[in-house]
This record gives structure tokens, C-alpha cells and sequence, in this order.
């Protein structure tokens, strides 16, 4: 298998079949779970040509990696593992879900895993089969990025970790995250601030702060360097 490739589905829609085919013999690819969620969102659209959105959807599904592809978990399930203890390492490979440790019949263990939920359902996308559920999920989908308000979130993301620098470009924006994350005076504002950027569930907060003070009180970097990496 040849290099690790992250793709995405304008990268997917430019292909022709012949050309996704050789894509994914000479590439590993890993499958971002906002892959699925965009490539399902186009249930809701109004096709702009003559293709319905259920052949628009079953196109892509046709060209998107299939050999030497692994579905990622979503990020904010790993950030969510993390805080709660469980360590991630980052060593630049695919996060899979489901494995099942099995024992060989020479006594070594090893891992085996079913077909992601997500790469079932493409499965079915491919053959033009496409549930209720689904269709759903893409209308809630597009509706709540719609109603996202990311300038609500900036303000008070500002306000709680006292930003007071502008970006003028994205460097400008990345270099200033990196710095407020580096930053030592706010441990706690920072960990929460994090959480809630993340959209986690608010419910579960309780229990990683407990957890983050018996740890004593460390900086978000040491504590969960995989959320940290995230928030930048």
C-alpha cells in the first residue's frame, strides 16, 4: 500500500472512475467522518442539473476509496476518550473503531474489525438504496449549520481567555491560538473553553474536571494533547 492520503469530496467529485480506481490502488486513504456527513447532506440539496441528489449520492459513493481505505473515528469521540482517560496515541495513523482482540492459534492476540456504520451505508449509497433515517440526518445536518453561530462563539471565546490581539490572515490566527494554548495563566478557562468549542456533550464536563483536578490541575497540552492539538 502506498502513502496515507486524506481526501475530501470536491477531491472525490474532479475524479472520473477510471481515475478514483487508480487512486485507490496506489493510495491508503483515510475516510474523514465529515466526508459521509457532506456526501449525506447532498440528500437535502436541490440538484442544480438534470441528476437527482439520490444519483448525485450514489456517483460519489462509486468513486470514493474502497481497498486500502480506513473510516476514522470522529475527532471529538476521540477528544472525548481522551479527557475521560483514555490515552490517544498520535503517531499519524488511522483511528479505528470496533476492533475485537482475538487469539491466533499459535497464543498471539491480535484485532479484528467489521465494516464501520458508515462504510455499510455506502455500501448501500453505491446501489442507490438510501434510508429515511438518512435523509433525516442530512436535512438536520444542513439545518444546523445554517443556524451555527460562529461569531457568537468567537466573541465569547475572546472574552473568556482575554484575546486581545486581531488576526489579519489565518497565520496570523494560527499563531495566536498556538500562543493562548501555550499560555499558563488559565488552565481551567482553557480546558473548558476547549470542551465547549469542541460542541462535547455539557453533561459529561463534571467528570473531566473532576478527573483533571485529582491529575492536579495540569495544562491542557499534558493533559489531553490530543483535544489541545484539535482546538489549534
Amino acid at each position: 500500500m502506498g502513502p496515507i492520503a486524506l481526501f475530501d469530496k470536491s477531491f472525490i467529485e474532479m475524479l472520473n472512475v477510471d481515475e478514483a480506481a487508480i487512486f485507490d490502488c496506489l493510495y491508503s486513504s483515510v475516510v474523514c467522518p465529515i466526508f459521509y456527513t457532506e456526501v449525506l447532506a447532498d440528500l437535502s440539496k436541490e440538484p442544480p442539473g438534470q441528476r437527482s441528489a439520490e444519483r448525485i449520492v450514489s456517483d460519489v459513493a462509486k468513486k470514493t476509496p474502497i481497498m486500502h481505505a480506513t473510516p476514522n473515528v470522529l475527532h471529538t469521540t476521540i477528544c472525548m476518550e481522551e479527557l475521560a482517560g483514555n490515552a490517544v496515541e498520535m503517531r499519524h495513523v488511522p483511528v479505528r473503531s470496533g476492533g475485537k482482540p482475538v487469539r491466533r492459534p499459535d497464543g498471539t492476540v491480535g484485532v479484528i474489525y467489521d465494516h464501520a456504520p458508515e462504510a455499510k451505508a455506502f455500501d448501500r449509497w453505491q446501489r442507490g438504496q438510501f434510508r429515511e433515517i438518512e435523509r433525516d440526518f442530512a436535512f438536520g445536518w444542513r439545518q444546523q449549520l445554517l443556524e451555527a453561530d460562529d461569531e457568537l462563539t468567537t466573541k465569547l471565546a475572546r472574552q473568556i481567555l482575554a484575546i486581545t490581539e486581531e488576526p489579519k490572515n489565518l497565520a496570523d490566527a494560527l499563531a495566536i491560538a498556538k500562543q493562548v494554548l501555550e499560555g499558563d495563566g488559565q488552565r481551567f478557562w482553557l480546558l473548558k473553553t476547549a470542551y465547549v468549542l469542541l460542541g462535547l456533550n455539557p453533561k459529561n464536563f463534571q467528570r473531566v474536571q473532576a478527573r483533571w483536578v485529582a491529575a492536579g490541575r495540569p495544562h491542557l497540552r499534558d493533559f489531553a494533547p490530543f483535544t489541545a492539538h484539535c482546538d489549534v
